[in-house]
């Protein structure tokens, strides 16, 4: 169940930069959606519930990494209109409609750059909630488990 949802750029970058940082993963392409899905505890094993999922609705391009680390004290998120393509140097155009999504991977001099027709975000935890890790699991890199 997801705490917030939303589809206002601005304010899926302030939850983004809410949390102390973002391991990010392209978890599922299918339908021509993409959901990306990032958290604090991404990449543990076994792998727990994703604190935020992107959902990028009608994409036709994705030149991204298949996981990354995002530092947060940083822009994570910005959206750009098809006719900014240019301008910011991208090798392609974008169809009428659509945006590009741009997000920032830690130490990387490049981008992640996801051309879809809209986004919206879920939050399924708060940066200030604890993490639920299975019985025996404790915290560690900068979080505590409860």
């Amino acid at each position: 169940m997801a705490l917030a949802e939303s589809t206002i750029v601005d304010e899926i970058e302030a939850t983004l930069r809410s949390y102390p940082w973002l391991d990010c993963e392209l978890h599922t392409l299918r339908h021509g959606g993409l959901a990306v899905v990032g958290g604090v505890a991404l990449h543990r094993a076994p792998p727990l519930t994703p604190d935020v999922v992107l959902y990028f609705a009608d994409v036709f391009l994705v030149s991204a990494l298949r996981t990354w680390s995002t530092d947060t004290d940083h822009r994570v998120l910005t959206r750009h209109d098809g006719a900014e393509a240019i301008p910011l140097g991208l090798p392609f155009r974008v169809d009428q409609g659509y945006s590009i999504y741009r997000l920032q991977p830690e130490d990387l001099d490049g981008a992640c750059w996801i051309a879809a027709r809209s986004l919206r975000m879920k939050q399924m935890r708060r940066p200030e909630e604890p993490l639920s890790l299975p019985p025996g699991w404790s915290g560690g890199g900068g979080w505590q488990a409860t």
